[in-house]
């Protein structure tokens, strides 16, 4: 019988990460099948997509489409320099030495831009994707549009400095009088 099992390394993990078609199922542990696993990268709302080695985009989600306004085939094959504007090719570099050595880029927060051109910021966890042997193949992106909430910050924050303003000069008023 052939064995349907794949198995994902995450680097500084005990335990790999198995995915079964199911064909041979455990009373320990719930191996959810490889099918299940894409639906569920196909319906996350978070946009989930992969690059390769050479930082070219190999995979792309709907919440990615979403969130960056291309079609998969408008960006597979495309270098993620789409997305990141090539302002931020210092930062593409930093990311892809990091994901080299096997490390992963957690929460970073960054500009990113949106096929129509406008910038997003986005919370961002990037990791490697490792072959069943244990070599780097690329890496995987699930980024979060958090523009909503840096605009809410900026605007906290220039209430805040208003206020400071105010009650300077209501400290100001006061002291002449």
């Amino acid at each position: 019988m052939k064995d349907r099992t794949q198995r994902f390394r995450e680097p500084g993990a005990s335990d790999d990460i198995v995915a079964s078609d199911g064909a041979s199922p455990s009373a320990h542990a719930v191996t959810p099948s490889v099918e299940y696993l894409a639906e569920v990268v196909r319906s996350a709302e978070d946009a989930i997509f992969t690059t390769d080695r050479e930082s070219r985009i190999t995979s792309w989600n709907a919440g990615a489409q979403r969130m960056y306004g291309y079609v998969p085939e408008e960006v597979v094959g495309q270098d993620v320099g789409i997305l990141t504007g090539f302002r931020n090719g210092d930062e593409v570099k930093d990311i892809l030495e990091h994901l080299l050595r096997g490390e992963r880029v957690e929460r970073l927060r960054a500009e990113r831009r949106h096929k129509d051109g406008r910038i997003l910021f986005v919370s961002i966890v990037i990791s490697p994707v490792r072959s069943a042997e244990g070599s780097i193949v690329g890496a995987s992106t699930i980024a979060r549009d958090v523009s909503k909430e840096r605009e809410a910050e900026e605007r906290l924050l220039q209430l805040n400095r208003r206020a400071e303003q105010q009650t300077l000069l209501l400290d100001m008023g006061v002291r002449s009088t």
